[in-house]
């Protein structure tokens, strides 16, 4: 019986192959790269109102002095979207908050709603007794002050 000269003359040409690949690809490497870039100095941020309130509720735990807290929930627009940050302000008996958001420009970003919770703390100090309202998007609360919030003596 003769042995076949097939197989060996098939692994002659997988190496003749493979030699081929590996000259190419070396011969690629070690082309000149392109210079690079210079790195910025950060992401440009673009500012938004992305973030959609869909509840508000209003606490005040007992305590001494008189605390108000704020919780917010809601959602961003997409999975690059982040509050930066959160204001709140006053005119006579109304409180304002609001969320500031950003996203970095160009992402590419999952389109997918996040959820978020955030809890402001008022400052209530030296506020008169009263009803206060609390207005966060186009959800409003509010709270009852029964007596002055002025801090304790030394």
């Amino acid at each position: 019986m003769k042995p076949s000269a097939f197989p060996l003359s098939v692994l002659f040409c997988v190496l003749i192959l493979l030699t081929s690949c590996t000259r190419c690809q070396t011969a690629s490497s070690s082309a000149p790269s392109p210079p690079a870039a210079a790195p910025s100095e950060a992401p440009e941020e673009i500012a938004g109102t992305s973030a959609r309130i869909t509840g508000l509720e209003v606490s005040v735990p007992e305590s001494d002095p008189v605390q108000v807290r704020v919780t917010l929930t809601g959602y961003l627009s997409d999975g690059c979207t982040r509050i930066r940050s959160v204001t709140a302000s006053r005119t006579d008996q109304q409180f304002e908050i609001a969320l500031h958001t950003e996203r970095p420009a160009g992402a590419m970003c999952t389109q997918a709603l996040v959820p978020f919770t955030r809890t402001i703390a008022l400052d209530v100090q030296e506020l008169s007794t009263g009803t206060y309202t609390v207005q966060a998007g186009d959800r409003t609360g509010s709270f009852t002050l029964s007596a002055d919030n002025m801090p304790s003596a030394p």
